[in-house]
């Protein structure tokens, strides 16, 4: 049984993107700057930090829908861990997982760290 786990040992989200305007005369490389930064570490988390929540809910599409499943949003051992179950041949709705913003993001860079195992019949994703 396939039963692949994401596990993310840190996320950070950068919002408000502000890029310096450009013109044909005077080309130059944009520099970006942020209004302001927010960093989620789970080293030392038992819960999800302020500032995420679990997503739920079914998305509709083709070939798959996708539903976001709470009991598939874990915090241990240091690490987000976000896992699809294996096992889920011939569903027409994939078990799933999503963690989001409490805030709203216009613009950002993120940058995350995964650990992905070797173990055989898991299929690492990201």
């Amino acid at each position: 049984m396939i039963n692949p786990t994401l596990p993310l040992a840190l996320l950070a989200i950068r919002g408000a993107l502000a890029l310096p305007a450009t013109t044909a005369s005077t080309p130059h490389l944009a520099r970006p700057s942020f209004a302001s930064t927010t960093t989620f570490d789970f080293a030392h988390a038992t819960a999800l930090p302020a500032g995420l929540s679990i997503d739920t809910g079914t998305v509709e599409g083709t070939p798959l829908a996708h539903s976001f499943d709470a009991a598939n949003v874990k915090v241990a051992d240091g690490f987000l861990q976000l896992k699809v179950p294996g096992g889920q041949q011939g569903r027409q709705c994939i078990s799933c997982a999503e963690v989001a913003t409490t805030f709203q993001v216009k613009y950002a860079s993120v940058r995350t760290y995964a650990v992905l195992t070797e173990v055989p019949g898991v299929c690492n994703g990201m």
